[in-house]
């Protein structure tokens, strides 16, 4: 048996009950009241049937956004032996994944939005207001019993699940107590949030073994944090280096001054950060590195440049490396891993003293024309340019079958050209012919742990480059969507270079807006329906040069991410209309939308004797050649109807891909569709439809019959 985590806070709300345990935002707690609250929550869970399910080890979901009650959820049901699972459920795509592919016995959640997603209600427990009574029973804990599990941020490839034993976390927080000397009259401010293994290890549990004061900090602009650190005295400060990169740029270091370590983690700290941040605050960052799967690895303490990483003592390496990728034992490694030696994915050298550095990550390493470069070499290259203020590099296949290529994905501190850059790095870089494209991005996308998005970047990558080489192009329709155009141009344009905007007589600030980007238009200076814009859009796309187009709707309800899936179908099937065949499974769809689909398959299987899977979706793909050549008679949403039933009597394949939708984006979503009048327009369009089809399949019929008479 080992110590409950629990009780640790158990004995320090005995030993120092007065005094500040946690600080979130205004609110104080003491040792002795989050030990109460603990207790609270656990009898409430209780009482809730959470903590009585039959599940031998249960695992239970925590989609709660407010700290304080995710802080005792976590160890309520740590302190009962339960399995606490930590989600980032602030990206809604990764919360469904999970929801649907992974085991779970309970969830709870403190958001009634999150109803709306595919949890089972039987399971589901609401966290409100705690009760009186209290649970103070601590559960007994072997060494190999899990703690809590967790996913992997998906920085290389999807999220994983990750179980955290007693064994894993006390071996590891063992050591850091050593390594970083954090005591009980300490303060501690973290801006890592709670989900990540290191905002966990060093933000919550480390300090509670120890007795120190945790002070969680959401706002993470610089001032934000100086403020934090300030306000609560801090004494040690958990950062990730986008923080770093940020703090070194102000002016007044004075808060920073007075803390006696800081601590990065979750990414590489570029050396010129360290450095810098050193000679300004005479404070010496511990970078530790390691990830979700393997917790601490090796750490270094930057006060001058040239770092080399320390193994932490309990890391057994395989020695006989000396240059490669970096195989590990380690009693911090997950269990549910199941490897004798744990493959990191990093590519290092080893040097004589038993230090090494990282090279790069092993997925990242680009192979051309005899080069062998890893992707953070250019990232660095890149950064050190006069104009850049950030850089990613993904490496992509090369059609000239010169092995890989790379991609670079530039933020500017000023507006410059492709052409630009492109040259500016030739003339500072001997690898700049590695280099294939370079895409201008107002700021690199990351992860909520501020982690580049690399397998992201990389599917855009790929689909702007096989989009400009099939020559495919976004079309929007648009009215009256000023509020949220901006956006929807932005997030297309993350995916595909060529868009037109078809203005629909908008009122509001549409064109001032559009003003901004850089995309091709069409403007109409009346409402003349959402087909007539479609049209108009084909008819452009045409004359562009473009030979197939995705329409998306302006009102934010799609996701531009599923351009890579439309892409990689006209692809295999260029002449198709693809129709994105929206997810109405989600309880915040309203039922109108639900009837709607259902209704307009319907009458499309009967008009066409064709099934469909969703008739009314906007977000579609089609063969501007083709669909030009199908004559329509309807201007407005029953045009979209129209569209497909015509096409499928020109023997136009038509086909399907799934997609997510949003009826509720940030920014608000207005409709403008009419229940009546748009109802009563796509009637009459049925009525035409079917009445179409029948006095054709009656000529057929005839036609036939005059053909067997003649035979016979």
């Amino acid at each position: 048996m080992v110590k409950n985590f629990c009780q640790y806070i158990r004995e320090f709300a005995q030993q120092k009950p007065q005094e500040i345990a946690f600080v979130s935002g205004t609110t104080k707690i003491d040792w002795k009241t989050l030990d109460l609250d603990i207790r609270r929550c656990a009898f409430f869970l209780e009482q809730q049937g959470t903590l009585s399910t039959a599940a031998k080890n249960p695992t239970v979901l925590l989609l709660i956004r407010d700290t304080l009650t995710m802080l005792h959820a976590f160890f309520a049901l740590i302190q009962s032996g339960k399995n606490p699972v930590l989600v980032n459920f602030s990206d809604n795509f990764h919360l469904q994944e999970v929801l649907t592919t992974q085991k779970y016995d309970w969830v709870l959640y403190d958001d009634k939005a999150i109803e709306s997603h595919h949890i089972n209600m039987n399971t589901a427990t609401y966290i409100n207001d705690l009760p009186k009574d209290s649970y103070d029973e601590i559960h007994e804990v072997e060494d190999n019993a899990t703690m809590f599990s967790l996913y992997t941020s998906g920085t290389s490839g999807q999220p994983k699940y990750i179980e955290k034993t007693y064994h894993n976390i006390l071996s590891e927080l063992q050591y850091l107590e050593e390594l970083v000397g954090i005591r009980t009259d300490h303060t501690v401010v973290t801006i890592v949030p709670f989900i990540h293994i290191y905002g966990l290890l060093f933000g919550i549990l480390l300090p509670c073994r120890v007795g120190a004061t945790m002070v969680e900090c959401s706002k993470i602009l610089p001032s934000n944090i100086l403020n934090a650190l300030q306000q609560h005295s801090a004494d040690f400060l958990v950062a990730s280096p986008v923080h770093y990169e940020s703090l070194i740029k102000l002016e007044d270091h004075t808060p920073l001054n007075k803390l006696k370590r800081c601590i990065s983690s979750g990414a590489p700290l570029r050396e010129c950060v360290a450095t810098q941040f050193f000679a300004q605050t005479n404070v010496a960052i511990l970078e530790v590195y390691g990830s979700t799967e393997t917790g601490g690895i090796a750490s270094r303490l930057w006060k001058s440049a040239a770092q080399q990483l320390h193994f932490f003592p309990y890391i057994v390496h395989d020695k006989t490396l000396g240059e490669g990728e970096l195989r590990i034992q380690s009693p911090a490694i997950s269990p549910n891993l199941h490897e004798d030696w744990y493959e990191t994915g990093d590519y290092i050298s080893l040097n004589e003293d038993d230090s090494f550095c990282i090279k790069g990550r092993q997925q990242h390493l680009i192979k051309f024309a005899g080069k062998r470069i890893f992707a953070t070499q250019l990232e660095e290259e890149l950064k050190a340019l006069p104009l850049v203020k950030d850089a990613a590099v993904v490496r992509i296949a090369d059609a000239g079958a010169k092995g890989e290529r790379a991609v670079a994905f530039v933020s500017t501190e000023k507006e410059v050209k492709e052409e630009q850059l492109k040259k500016l790095f030739a003339q500072t870089s001997s690898n700049a012919s590695v280099v294939y494209k370079f895409f201008l991005q107002n700021t690199i996308l990351r992860n909520h742990n501020n982690k580049v998005d690399y397998p992201t970047l990389t599917q855009m990558a790929k689909c702007k480059i096989q989009a400009r080489s099939l020559k495919i192009g976004v079309v929007i329709p648009t009215y009256n969507h000023a509020h949220l155009l901006k956006k929807v141009i932005d997030d297309c344009s993350d995916y595909i270079t060529d868009i037109l905007v078809v203005v629909d007589g908008s009122t509001d600030n549409t064109l001032n807006v559009l003003q901004e980007c850089d995309v091709e238009k069409v403007i109409f200076t009346k409402n003349r329906g959402k087909g007539l814009a479609l049209k108009a859009g084909f008819k452009k796309a045409q004359e562009l040069g473009w030979r197939n187009v995705i329409t998306i709707d302006s009102d934010g309800q799609h996701f531009p991410s599923h351009i890579w899936d439309f892409v990689q179908k006209i692809e295999k099937n260029p002449r198709a209309i693809i129709v994105g065949d929206r997810d109405m499974s989600a309880q915040h769809i309203p039922g109108s939308s639900k009837f709607g689909k259902k209704f307009t398959n319907f009458w499309l299987k009967v008009e066409t004797g064709k099934d469909m899977s969703d008739g009314q979706s906007g977000f579609r793909a089609y063969p501007v050649a083709e669909i030009n050549r199908v004559s329509t008679y309807f201007s407005r949403y029953e045009f979209e109807v129209e569209i497909l039933a015509r096409a499928a009597w020109h023997n136009i394949p038509i086909t399907s891909i799934p997609i997510r939708v949003e009826y509720n984006p940030p920014g608000g979503r207005v409709s403008h569709f009419r229940p009546f009048m748009d109802n009563v327009r796509t009637s009459i369009l049925n009525t035409i439809l079917v009445t179409v089809r029948v006095l054709n399949l009656c000529y057929l019929v005839r036609f036939k019959k005059i053909v067997d008479k003649e035979k016979s």
